[in-house]
Order: C-alpha cells, then structure tokens, then sequence
C-alpha cells in the first residue's frame, strides 16, 4: 500500500482532515490539493480526489457513497479501497480492474448502475 493512502486510513480512523500538499498534473493541466478529506460538523466525512468527492461516509449510520466520478483510473481505485480498509469493511468489499473495466465486488460496475451493497455493518451505495 503507498504512503498516501496510509496516512488517507490514518485520518479516517482518527477523525481528522487531510489533504496533500499543492500538486500540479501536467497532463490535465490541473493544480491544487490532490487528495482532501475533510469531516464535517456532523460527524460525516468525504474524501476528494481533484475536487471530485469519490467517496462519502457516516461512521454513525454506517452509510458510505462510493463513485469514480467518471475517471476510472487506478489511483481512483486505490483511494477507493484505502477508504474500505479504513473503515474495517470485509475484503470482499473491493474496487478493481481488468481490461479497462471497473468491478466492484467481482460484479461489472457498468451494468452496477446505482446498487447497493450490504458489507459488513456498512451500506455501501456504488454511484
């Protein structure tokens, strides 16, 4: 596991915000906080990838929104499943890919649609 998300687990688990410095992404001609979660008064927390808020919790509820906001890359999924380990959901819970399509639980996430999933003590919506 890379160090970002150790310390992504480590903030969940102890109910901080966490956000990497300032990156630039050459590529797509972004710059800003690659990685930000941020926990609300409420108790809940979202987890943002370049602005793009891929996953959803409230550890209270056990309800968690999960979605690749339409970029299906692999830090995405990695992100995915560090928020799953944070949170203690089964290993049968996982984010994956193979031949450029995403599969969450071993189901094709395509043909997921908006499914929910019952992990543990979470629901875990897919978006």
């Amino acid at each position: 596991m890379r160090m970002i998300e150790q310390e992504i687990i480590s903030a969940i688990r102890q109910r901080k915000d966490f956000s990497t410095g300032i990156t630039q992404d050459y590529y797509c001609r972004k710059e800003g906080r690659r990685d930000v979660l941020e926990w609300s008064e409420m108790g809940n927390f979202c987890l943002k990838l370049w602005g793009h808020p891929i996953a959803k919790g409230d550890p209270t509820s056990k309800e968690l929104t999960v979605s690749d906001c339409g970029y299906a890359t692999a830090t995405t999924k990695s992100r995915l499943n560090a928020v799953f380990a944070a949170l203690d959901i089964p290993v049968s819970c996982t984010v994956h890919r193979k031949i450029m399509q995403w599969y969450v639980n071993g189901v094709l996430s395509s043909t997921l649609g908006k499914q929910i999933l019952k992990a543990g003590e979470w629901t875990v919506t897919v978006a």
